[in-house]
């Protein structure tokens, strides 16, 4: 009998324990909310936005520039300022009072009125807190939507490449995981690729780094 005993214990102390003790499920649940909630903050707002922007969405192109100005506007805190100024900007090249005068109006969060009217080609202006000028260039070929932003402070430039038929599922929802299923990785590569070097990038630059902009690129996402 006593060696019977021995040997069920001795079988019990082998077989993994299945034991999950409530403070690991609790530490899990808190770390999922917290992702949760990360999640939440980093798109909180895009619904006012493509409210604004929803009778003007035309094509998935749109729809990923779109996302582009929110990045800018909420997390960097540019603001968008009339592009139908650009002429005078033009005309005044080289002349600081000019370019000094252009955002003080202050700026948009919202896309300005007719912002896809040029469509394939995009052309978006922003000021900072500081006044620095900002501009965003894209063009949509074939199958890519290629992006550049230049800071006229700095003279820095960064370049990425998005496919829009691979990373937009459809135009229409306010739900953006509906319309961008990857819209977490897609923010995550502009931000590294194209905001950072060109916003944060302003009192590192050099004349060798503003004449060599990074050139990235962004398919489907796995």
């Amino acid at each position: 009998m006593q060696q019977t005993n021995s040997l069920m214990m001795m079988a019990r102390m082998e077989q993994p324990s299945s034991f999950v003790s409530v403070r690991t499920i609790r530490s899990a649940a808190n770390e999922a909310q917290r992702v949760s909630e990360s999640e939440e903050d980093q798109f909180y707002g895009w619904q006012l936005l493509f409210y604004s922007i929803r009778r003007s969405i035309r094509k998935k192109a749109d729809l990923l520039l779109a996302l582009a100005h929110f990045l800018v506007t909420k997390q960097y805190h540019l603001r968008s300022v009339d592009p139908e100024r650009e002429q005078a900007i033009r005309m005044s090249a080289g002349s600081r009072l000019m370019l000094a005068d252009f955002g003080k109006s202050g700026g948009s969060e919202l896309l300005p009125e007719h912002w896809n009217r040029d469509a394939p080609n995009y052309r978006l202006h922003y000021v900072d807190e500081l006044d620095r000028q900002y501009v965003l260039l894209a063009r949509l070929t074939h199958h890519d939507l290629v992006i550049n932003l230049q800071n006229w402070t700095s003279k820095r430039m960064s370049i990425t490449c998005l496919q829009p038929e691979h990373l937009v599922q459809c135009l229409h929802s306010p739900a953006l995981g509906q319309c961008i299923p990857t819209a977490q990785q897609v923010m995550h590569h502009l931000r590294v690729y194209l905001v950072n070097p060109v916003v944060r990038g302003t009192r590192k630059c050099s004349t060798q780094l503003a004449a060599q902009p990074s050139v990235t690129s962004m398919g489907s996402v796995e």
